[in-house]
């Protein structure tokens, strides 16, 4: 093969003096021709460049980003200065789609990059020479960035957005940070009320992020996958404790939701306020669901109490049926097609199909001597195997009571039961091998064996003894042993545990009433839809995601006075329905 003089222009490189022509590269420097040993390229490997080293290893010259074809690779390096030669060489695929595949353009010698200027990605495969005929490449460890005025820039945010928001797992709150962009440098100033410092990072290719300056508070940090509207995401290791995930969004992060209220009507006439109550609510198919009304707030054995079908679509109600029953809690019938509930007055397994007819009820005996027995709420294995229900008493004077009990729906019979005595108020969660109990008194988690009812351990919740809580509710977060526990607290709105036991308490999610119970919102990221209000100012629903463990901004005000009973969603379509004990009312809620 013949080659042409060496000093030919980038344009003119055809007829270059250099060719790689794997397993050799020629390389042509003053009128001598050094062949090199190259090891053989990845198949996939589509891009390459050369880079000319002193003695010193500072870089003496660059080629521009060349088309590697069929294993041949065309270099011009003008000049005899370069005392080693390193070759990187790119797939297509790591190369950011927004870089123009055109040959001309990408001919244009690379430079090495300042900490502001955008860089080409890790090279697939990087590899050193001396300039020394019969030299043989090899390994290359050194890193050098390398950057050319064809890459595309690295827009996140303005520099200084006033509407960006933060959003940080480890943070106290949801803050709005002074963001100064520089090119690929972005600078947060976590200060103040983010209580985090001053994080710098350099952005990398594909998602990459690299800590120029981060403080001891989180460790080094990497890019991890976006959430949907956000502009940056990293990870932060910290080491001894839980990683910080932080979300930069370019306006502030929200979710917004629709909300369809109804006030319950049965036949032409009202529920009134007060003088009824409404018992559960439970799914049926992807069209219906039906609430429980009783008579009268006392739940009278014998009384006129009513199930009421709504259509899932407009919460109108279809149908009335009445029963003899008074019925507190409900579900989904997982062995047909109805649902079964806990009925009090006195407290029974009950199963209805899905018209309404009463199929079994089966009485639960062995509950404690306690007058008017109530079954306020209860979590369900999800096999549906094994129920842990709350059972207390409306008259403060008597000691409260919270039984476990082990249910095969099949039959609608108990063949587990353990009780407990408390002098406050436990609500009751069901995991996989244990149940536990909240102790209000003294702030902790109560773990016991579902078998036999043994204590197995107690969990401290209050890290400071001046931290004054108000434990209501809990909840488990899907198939998993992971605990959502609702906190009533000037500073804290839940306490989120992992199967670990590990806590974390969660801050600032911008409610101003209690937060009460929860349910999933249906969706990829499973987000937890919460719940707040009393039964003196109106309601609020903030949205809470448990896998970065940070409320989203933005709260979503409601027009009801009143304590939510419970919330519940499931696969068929994305809404979570709520209802309201005293006012009668459901609530049909979506992520818009």
């Amino acid at each position: 093969m013949e080659y042409d003089r060496p000093g030919m222009r980038a344009t003119d490189r055809l007829r270059s003096p250099i060719v790689v022509l794997a397993p050799f590269l020629f390389i042509a420097c003053s009128e001598e021709r050094i062949n090199l040993s190259l090891p053989e390229l990845p198949e996939d490997i589509a891009w390459a460049t050369l880079v000319l080293e002193d003695p010193g290893g500072a870089l003496v010259e660059t080629t521009g980003l060349l088309p590697v074809r069929s294993g041949r690779i065309q270099f011009e390096v003008p000049g005899d200065r370069g005392s080693s030669v390193v070759l990187y060489a790119y797939r297509d695929r790591d190369l950011d789609p927004r870089i123009p595949r055109d040959p001309a353009t990408l001919a244009e010698p690379l430079q090495v990059a300042t900490v502001e200027q955008p860089v080409l990605p890790t090279p697939s495969l990087r590899v050193r020479a001396p300039l020394e005929g019969g030299a043989s490449f090899v390994p290359d460890e050194a890193s050098r960035d390398l950057t050319a005025a064809w890459l595309p820039s690295c827009d996140i945010v303005e520099a200084a957005v006033p509407s960006a928001s933060v959003l940080a797992s480890c943070g106290t709150q949801n803050c709005r940070p002074n963001v100064a962009q520089a090119g690929c440098r972005v600078r947060f100033d976590l200060r103040g009320g983010c209580g985090l410092g001053l994080l710098d990072l350099k952005l990398l290719p594909n998602d990459r992020v690299e800590s120029r300056e981060a403080p001891a508070l989180l460790g080094e940090c990497t890019g991890v996958a976006l959430r949907p509207g956000g502009a940056l995401s990293v990870n932060c290791r910290r080491e001894g404790i839980e990683d910080c995930r932080i979300d930069l969004y370019p306006e502030a992060a929200s979710v917004a939701l629709e909300v369809l209220e109804t006030k319950l009507v049965s036949s032409a006439s009202e529920v009134q306020d007060g003088n009824h109550l409404l018992g559960g609510l439970a799914l049926l198919d992807s069209s219906e669901l039906v609430v429980s009304v009783a008579d009268d707030a006392a739940c009278t054995p014998g009384g006129d109490h009513r199930l009421l079908f709504l259509r899932r679509s407009t919460l109108e109600v279809t149908r009335t049926v009445r029963t003899p029953y008074c019925i507190q809690l409900m579900r989904k019938d997982t062995t047909g097609a109805g649902f079964v509930g806990l009925t009090r007055a006195p407290v029974a397994l009950v199963r209805y199909d899905r018209d309404g007819m009463l199929l079994e009820r089966n009485l639960i005996e062995g509950l404690p001597e306690t007058p008017d027995p109530v079954p306020h709420h209860w979590s369900i294995s999800p096999d549906g195997l094994r129920a842990a229900v709350w059972v207390t008493t409306r008259k403060r004077s008597v000691r409260l009571a919270s039984a476990f009990l082990e249910v095969d729906w099949a039959s609608l019979r108990v063949v587990g039961f353990t009780t407990l005595v408390s002098s406050d108020n436990f609500p009751v969660g069901l995991l996989s091998n244990r149940f536990v109990l909240l102790d209000d008194d003294s702030n902790t988690l109560r773990f016991f064996d579902h078998v036999g009812g043994t204590e197995l351990e107690t969990m401290a919740l209050a890290t400071d003894v001046a931290m004054r809580r108000s434990l209501w509710n809990m909840m488990r977060l899907g198939d998993s042993d992971r605990l959502v526990v609702f906190v009533q607290s000037a500073l804290e709105t839940i306490t989120l545990v992992d199967e670990d036991r590990h806590l974390s308490h969660l801050v600032d999610s911008q409610l101003s009433q209690p937060a009460r119970v929860g349910a999933v919102l249906p969706g990829p990221e499973a987000r937890l839809l919460i719940v707040a209000g009393d039964s003196a100012t109106a309601g609020e629903l903030v949205v809470f995601d448990p896998e970065s463990r940070y409320f989203l901004p933005g709260v979503t005000p409601l027009s009801i006075q009143d304590i939510p009973g419970d919330a519940v969603s499931d696969e068929l379509d994305p809404y979570v329905f709520i209802h309201y004990r005293d006012t009668t009312k459901v609530l049909r809620v979506r992520a818009l």
